[in-house]
């Protein structure tokens, strides 16, 4: 993806910096990374995936069914895209589901995935009726480069926290 692209999906509000940030400190090719990846999980109306700047009917109708309008779709995996093995990362994601617990009952189990196999899938949560705020506080808290963020308009977004 080049850097228009980029300058597209920024201007689309696809792509979404913290709002303390001028610039990703991120490279160009993790970012590329982040929006080809897939975000899914299980819902009681089927399987779902996540894919950023495309509408997702099935996430639309789990917030309608809950009366909330956002979600947030995070990982406590390889903080800072660095590997750990899989007893430590079982053990962040122990602490994430935690943490999601005093802000929602609607958790959802669910992986990250490259497409391209070239990272291993992330187990992950969607959480749904965490507001913008709160999910990048916690992906700051789980050493995240990123989460994916959903308002109501069942779009998801890439909200680089680095």
């Amino acid at each position: 993806m080049q850097t228009s692209q980029f300058a597209d999906l920024y201007q689309r509000q696809m792509i979404i910096l913290e709002k303390s940030l001028t610039q990703s400190a991120l490279s160009t090719q993790l970012i590329q990374n982040y929006l080809s990846a897939f975000y899914q999980t299980d819902s009681h109306f089927g399987k779902m995936t996540l894919r950023i700047g495309q509408y997702c009917d099935i996430l639309s109708r789990l917030m309608i069914g809950a009366k909330l309008t956002n979600a947030l779709f995070i990982t406590a995996c390889n903080p800072h895209s660095q590997l750990q093995c899989t007893p430590i990362n079982d053990l962040l994601q122990i602490q994430l589901h935690k943490q999601l617990t005093h802000y929602s009952p609607w958790i959802y189990p669910g992986e990250s995935i490259d497409p391209r196999n070239h990272w291993p899938a992330e187990s992950s949560y969607l959480t749904l009726g965490i507001d913008l705020l709160h999910s990048i506080q916690i992906g700051i808290q789980f050493k995240q480069n990123a989460i994916v963020w959903c308002d109501v308009d069942a779009v998801p977004r890439r909200i680089l926290l680095r």
